[in-house]
């Protein structure tokens, strides 16, 4: 679990670079693709990130609800995920 949440923090923390080097861009007037490029990596990092987090809510609790039998409640989780993730 503890591993699960250093690799979290530590890609968020990723993306929030990426977007404070954009945003610096933007301030300085700097070329306007190297933001972009930034805004972009952030982009994929957070993707990426929401991706792990999907997975671990999958198989950490949802796979707990199962096990509980409470398979309605384990339904209306993964619906949830589904409905913010694609």
């Amino acid at each position: 679990m503890q591993d699960y949440r250093k690799q979290v923090l530590l890609k968020i923390k990723f993306a929030q670079s990426h977007v404070q080097q954009a945003i610096i861009m933007f301030q300085e007037d700097t070329c306007n693709l190297k933001a972009v490029q930034k805004s972009r990596k952030a982009q994929d990092v957070l993707k990426e990130t929401g991706r792990l987090i999907f997975c671990h809510h999958l198989n950490a609790c949802v796979v707990d609800l199962i096990k509980k039998g409470q398979i309605d409640n384990a339904g209306i989780e993964i619906k949830r995920l589904y409905r913010y993730n694609f």
